[in-house]
């Protein structure tokens, strides 16, 4: 793809992207979720590193967004309707998103 871009815009581009095949790796994870579960502790930011293998880091954000949407419904008396009828658990599951 860059090869058919105009020299003059390769010439004053300063900055470029590499993407990774396979999303991020485990180290990746890990800085990823210590850095948006500040709130957990450090085993558990290993744990959840190991369980979103796999995941791109929009997946990531995906399961983030679904864990704190399950704990609010949660917190407010309600438990997700899955967990009500022996359906998948948990932010991880590969089920279909609810809306």
């Amino acid at each position: 793809m860059k090869d058919s871009l105009d020299s003059a815009i390769c010439d004053r581009a300063r900055k470029h992207v590499q993407f990774h095949p396979g999303g991020p790796g485990c180290a990746q994870r890990l800085r990823w979720w210590e850095r948006h579960a500040r709130h957990l502790g450090g085993p558990r930011h290993a744990e959840l590193a190991a369980a979103s293998e796999g995941l791109s880091f929009r997946g990531l954000w995906a399961a983030s967004e679904r864990a704190i949407e399950e704990r609010l419904s949660a917190s407010r008396g309600r438990c997700p309707r899955r967990w009500r009828t022996g359906g998948a658990s948990g932010p991880f599951s590969r089920g279909p998103r609810r809306r």
